[in-house]
């Protein structure tokens, strides 16, 4: 083993390219083989589900645009997420009573974190209702 190393630490000869390539060939072979077998196993296995799947229901399938029977609940879905989101933000952004009998008001939010800045205060933890 001395003689391929000399004084200085190194070796004389460079690495067997020959063995290198065949090594990057028969790698790449093996992919393309495990590849393959990865191909087949998922197309297998797609066939056996789909044959053990259950067919679909009849009306299922007959017209796709057709809407659910009768009541139903949201009949403009965007709409109301519109509506809901406005009435959030009234609540967000308004004078108003929470709670008259004992005094509770909400402010809007904007004013509560001026509040909160001016008084340095840290926020506190609120208690959940029962």
């Amino acid at each position: 083993m001395s003689r391929h190393i000399n004084p200085n630490g190194h070796e004389r000869s460079d690495a067997d390219a020959g063995a290198a390539g065949r090594f990057g060939l028969y790698l790449g072979v093996a992919i393309l083989i495990v590849i393959g077998l990865m191909l087949l196993m998922f197309d297998t296995l797609a066939k056996r589900e789909a044959a053990q799947s259950p067919k679909p229901a009849p009306l299922a399938v007959t017209d796709p645009n057709a809407l659910p029977p009768e009541p139903r609940l949201q009949s403009n879905s965007i709409q109301d997420l519109k509506t809901i989101r406005a009435e959030e933000d009234a609540v967000l952004a308004t004078y108003g009573w929470v709670e008259p009998e004992k005094g509770i008001v909400r402010i809007p939010v904007s004013e509560a974190m001026k509040l909160m800045a001016e008084r340095r205060m840290a926020p506190r933890a609120v208690k959940a209702s029962k």
